[in-house]
């Protein structure tokens, strides 16, 4: 089953909409602006997740960034 993975919204505190990405890493997972390194909501990933779980969790991690006030 395909996870649906939302589009990124502009960063809340900047504005850029271009140079944003999503960090999934073993201890930690979030979404950072390129341009001002702001940093939105971190969630905390489980151990060996599935491919599954990594989209769930890109997903997760990009709604509490959209979710964030601009």
């Amino acid at each position: 089953m395909s996870i649906e993975i939302p589009t990124l919204a502009p960063c809340p505190k900047c504005n850029e909409r271009e140079q944003i990405s999503a960090a999934l890493h073993p201890g930690t997972s979030y979404v950072q602006c390129d341009v001002c390194r702001h940093i939105g909501p971190e969630l905390m990933p489980k151990r060996d997740m599935t491919r599954q779980q990594r989209q769930e969790l890109l997903a997760a991690v990009i709604r509490a960034w959209n979710s964030l006030p601009r």
